[in-house]
């Protein structure tokens, strides 16, 4: 019985040695889904800035600053599952600019945020007014860190 133990725990050991000791593969970068709250082409946030809320306070707080004092109140979120991310670009010369999130991708150690400054076709008329389009999502909740990648339109 000793030696039907041993053989197996053997065995059990060789297997996990060949296949590199049991570690996990790397992650292979992959997508998340996410979903956007709100966007738009003026909001209060002049300066150009990337933010992070894990907490209902947090993304409050965010949101009031990002509408105003007196906006709609922030739309739900459940911080047990989801967090919030958000691309303020500054103000900008160009009334018609807008912020998008294209992807979020999960990387072996962290989350990027893929977002593009989305102009206006070519034949569009837009005001000279300085603006400041942002945009703001939930994705899945992580501990990892986040980062934020401009990409092409």
């Amino acid at each position: 019985m000793l030696t039907t133990r041993y053989a197996a725990a053997t065995l059990l050991l060789g297997t996990l040695a060949a296949c590199g000791g049991g570690a996990e593969e790397p992650a292979t970068p992959r997508p998340l889904e996410f979903s956007v709250l709100d966007s738009s082409d003026n909001g209060n946030i002049r300066a150009a800035r990337f933010a992070m809320a894990k907490s209902d306070v947090e993304w409050k707080s965010l949101w009031s600053e990002y509408k105003g004092a007196y906006a709609k109140p922030a739309p739900a979120v459940d911080f047990h599952s989801r967090m919030v991310v958000g691309v303020f670009t500054g103000e900008r010369p160009v009334g018609c600019d807008a912020a998008a999130i294209r992807r979020v991708i999960r990387e072996e150690s962290s989350i990027r945020v893929e977002y593009a400054l989305v102009a206006p076709p070519a034949q569009t008329a837009c005001g000279g007014a300085f603006t400041a389009p942002a945009v703001v999502a939930e994705v899945p909740h992580s501990d990892l860190p986040v980062s934020f990648t401009k990409v092409p339109q």
